[in-house]
Order: C-alpha cells, then sequence, then structure tokens
C-alpha cells in the first residue's frame, strides 16, 4: 500500500474543556485562559493533553455563563474576568475575589434555585453556591484538600443531585455528599482503586477514575 500523505494526528480530550450544562435558562461552559470575551484564549487549542507545551494557564479557568435563547453572554466568574469583562456581566459580590483564581472543574448543574459548581483554589477542594441570574456567590463550601499534584486536564468532576443530596466527586476517590436544602456536608468516604484491567488499557491509566458524574439507582450511589 502506498504511504498515506495525511499528517500524523493525535487524538486528545480536554473533559473540562469540552463540559457543558443548562439550568435556569443557561448554557454553562467552562473556558481555559484569561480572556474576558467567553471563549478560550486565541492560542489555546482545542484540546489541551498533558504535557504539551502551551502559553495558556491551564490551571485558571471561567465559569461562563449564556442566554439559552439568544446565545448572548450573560456573565462569567474566574480567571481574568473581573479584569477585561464588561461590568455588566462580571459577578459582584461581597468576596469578588473568592473565585478570581479557581480551577472549575466542571459545568454547575442545577439545584434548587441556584446552580452548584466544584472548583480547586490551589491545593483545596470547594463547591460554589451560585446565583443563576448573575453568577454572585452565595456560599462557598470546603470539602477536602489533595495531597497529589493537580491534573490540570482531568478529571472533570460533575456532581449530580437526587433525592435532596448533591453528589461531588473528588477525582483522587472521596466523593462527598451535600444537603441540597444548605449545602452542609452529610457524609464523604474515600474508595480504593480497583486492580482489574481496563478493556482498553490506552484510554486512560488502570488508576485513574473516570470523568463521569456519580449515579444514583436502587438506593445505590455508582462512582466509577
Amino acid at each position: 500500500n502506498a504511504a498515506s500523505s495525511q499528517p500524523p494526528t493525535e487524538r486528545v480530550e480536554d473533559y473540562i474543556g469540552g463540559a457543558i450544562s443548562i439550568a435556569h435558562g443557561l448554557v454553562f461552559t467552562v473556558e481555559r485562559g484569561r480572556t474576558g470575551g467567553g471563549t478560550d484564549a486565541r492560542n489555546a487549542p482545542a484540546a489541551l493533553p498533558p504535557n504539551r507545551s502551551t502559553s495558556v494557564d491551564l490551571i485558571a479557568t471561567r465559569l461562563v455563563a449564556y442566554d439559552a435563547r439568544s446565545g448572548e453572554l450573560r456573565w462569567q466568574r474566574g480567571a481574568g474576568a473581573s479584569a477585561t469583562t464588561p461590568v455588566s456581566v462580571v459577578a459582584r459580590d461581597s468576596v469578588d475575589e473568592e473565585l478570581s483564581d479557581v480551577q472549575f472543574r466542571a459545568a454547575p448543574i442545577g439545584v434548587g434555585d441556584h446552580v452548584w459548581a466544584p472548583y480547586f483554589k490551589q491545593s483545596d477542594l470547594f463547591v460554589a453556591v451560585l446565583n443563576p441570574s448573575d453568577g454572585s456567590l452565595v456560599r462557598s463550601v470546603l470539602l477536602g484538600s489533595a495531597r497529589e499534584p493537580l491534573n490540570p486536564v482531568a478529571p472533570t468532576l460533575l456532581p449530580a443531585v437526587s433525592d435532596g443530596l448533591v453528589f461531588v466527586p473528588s477525582g483522587y476517590g472521596a466523593l462527598f455528599a451535600l444537603d441540597a436544602a444548605d449545602a452542609t456536608v452529610r457524609w464523604a468516604c474515600q474508595y480504593e482503586v480497583g486492580t482489574l484491567p481496563r478493556r482498553d488499557p490506552r484510554t486512560a491509566p488502570v488508576t485513574a477514575w473516570l470523568p463521569s458524574p456519580p449515579v444514583v439507582a436502587g438506593g445505590l450511589v455508582l462512582l466509577a
């Protein structure tokens, strides 16, 4: 067979940058880089694999909210938003700097009248409860601290809500259950990593937790 003229390709995945959710008439995304237009910085690749040289700050992310009907930018929180975004779409609250330099790890989910989004601040894992109308911070709950270096690309920490509880994974095997009414931690549990090999070990390291939300079914919570 003749040699292919197509250049070699590399398939990579950025689970955090690919996250999207819908709640309260808004579409939420997590964007990388310090820019205020609601999109990734110009030099940010569509997907960022580990160890690739890039001038984009992988740790700094922004939570961006668009109107579900018009697609217009409503507000954003996170890296660079308060510095380069018009005041009309920058959320203001009494702790405006709390979310100025954090790493959002998933697009938020709707919980009652608010939206909840997990984020890391340095090595500490929090969940933010935000007002969907303007992105103002209602409360921030510290869940725990990571002892290992953070991976800026994966996994995403997609939460789930069921029967008055919000389940937030940590990416390190710990799962937190919070009361949906007042965001208090009801319980937390650390799970051991499985030892069985995957059918296709190329998809992710055997010791990695999958970038999928907890699944609540039959009175059980499934964490993969």
